[in-house]
């Protein structure tokens, strides 16, 4: 079976691989990255936190600057860095989990994928481009008070696709515009969590 990692860069291969072919029309922010097949279900359901061994690209620097504005253009590699809340591995995000179960994972892939990370909230739409004052950011005060229960100070975790999609790095900007301050960037996001073999769940109804 073809798996997240296969899809998004043809495996571990270091080298560039072929650009995916979106399977959703684009919208006026361009193209999103394609969701992809469901994957067989985890035989072990293991929660034990893995290596920080930098899966699925998560840890690769493309060489791309960090900014504090939003990107439109989301479906392309990302940087290494952010200037709001902190980006984190495969390995970290399981060790947040584990040291606050009140963390909250926000899936906020844009394009439609029938799963996720296990327990993930779902959040579309909140990681298009834009800024901070336009009609997306109203969503994401209303959708981010609905899953951190109004607690500005709740640890909240967003991932997408994976290192090749920047919807998760506008939605951090986007809510620490807001006034989140324990906000986390994982950058890895479903590629990294699925070649990792970590637990994967059905996406649940988004929040709108």
């Amino acid at each position: 079976a073809v798996g997240l990692t296969t899809w998004l860069d043809g495996g571990d291969n270091p080298g560039p691989g072929p650009t995916p072919t979106p399977v959703i029309s684009s919208t006026p922010n361009g193209p999103t990255p394609t969701p992809p097949p469901a994957p067989p279900p985890s035989s072990s359901g293991a929660t034990t936190s893995t290596a920080d061994a930098g899966y699925a690209e998560e840890t690769r620097d493309f060489g791309v600057s960090a900014k504090s504005t939003l990107e439109s253009a989301v479906a392309n590699p990302t940087p290494l860095q952010i200037p709001a809340g902190r980006r984190v591995t495969t390995g970290e995000v399981q060790r947040i989990m584990a040291a606050d179960p009140d963390t909250v994972l926000i899936d906020v892939l844009d394009n439609p994928h029938s799963v996720t990370i296990r327990g993930a909230k779902f959040i579309p739409g909140i990681g298009s481009g834009g800024d901070t004052n336009d009609a997306i950011q109203a969503a994401t005060v209303r959708t981010l008070a609905t899953a951190s229960g109004n607690d500005r100070t709740r640890k909240l975790i967003f991932f997408c696709m994976g290192a090749r999609c920047w919807e998760s790095y506008n939605a951090v900007l986007r809510a620490a515009a807001a006034g989140y301050s324990n906000i986390y960037w994982y950058r890895g996001g479903l590629a990294s969590w699925q070649e990792a073999g970590l637990p994967m769940g059905e996406t649940p109804a988004a929040i709108r």
